[in-house]
């Protein structure tokens, strides 16, 4: 039977042989284009940013040495990663099963998030949503993030009280299944924490 120290050891070293799959090429091109934030494309090639240290880069690290300056941004790169951390830097965990479906939407791209705007007839907005860094990690795990988020990233105009209206509805059937799970996800790291300290609670949960 292996030991909790064992175990820990091996989802350490699965979590690390997953992100050592992801080379910075992928990084800069098609992680970041999900993310919506293709802008940043060159510097994080320029640093050769690969899975391994997207693990470890810090809030003040994007700020500091990336130049990201807009704080939604920060949050937007911040919550991405920390998708990537929950899934064990499986890059295609679950998508494939929400690409046509409303489904799961924390680990939606920038573009599956597009694609939604347009699905629920706000098509003429849609394409505000581009280099915005909206995607689903941030719209679930942010929670900052809200309707009137979603609204002045779309520029919808403050007097169009229907559409506003309408998003807010779309974004709460959306939203609220995912952010009850969350909510219970971080419940579990409560107790975990209280039992058995932060290191091994982080990495039983796979974080």
């Amino acid at each position: 039977c292996l030991t909790l120290k064992a175990k820990m050891q091996i989802t350490i070293t699965n979590k690390l042989s997953k992100a050592a799959d992801m080379d910075h090429h992928w990084v800069s091109k098609t992680w970041l284009s999900d993310v919506g934030l293709p802008q940043y494309s060159q510097v994080f090639h320029n640093q050769l940013v690969d899975g391994r240290v997207l693990n470890s880069i810090t809030r003040r690290d994007l700020e500091t040495i990336f130049n990201v300056t807009n704080k939604f941004h920060v949050t937007s790169i911040l919550s991405a990663i920390q998708l990537l951390q929950m899934l064990n830097f499986d890059k295609e965990a679950r998508r494939a099963q929400c690409e046509n479906r409303d489904l799961d939407p924390v680990v939606w791209t920038s573009h599956r998030v597009i694609k939604w705007i347009r699905d629920i007839d706000l098509k003429e907005y849609a394409d505000s949503l581009q280099n915005s860094g909206i995607h689903g990690a941030v719209m679930v795990l942010d929670p900052t993030f809200s309707a009137d988020t979603m609204a002045k990233a779309l520029d919808i105009p403050s007097n169009k009280h229907m559409i506003h209206r309408h998003l807010y509805e779309e974004m709460k059937v959306l939203l609220n299944p995912a952010r009850c799970v969350k909510l219970h996800f971080s419940r579990v790291i409560s107790i975990l924490y209280n039992l058995r300290g932060t290191s091994k609670c982080s990495i039983l949960i796979g974080q």
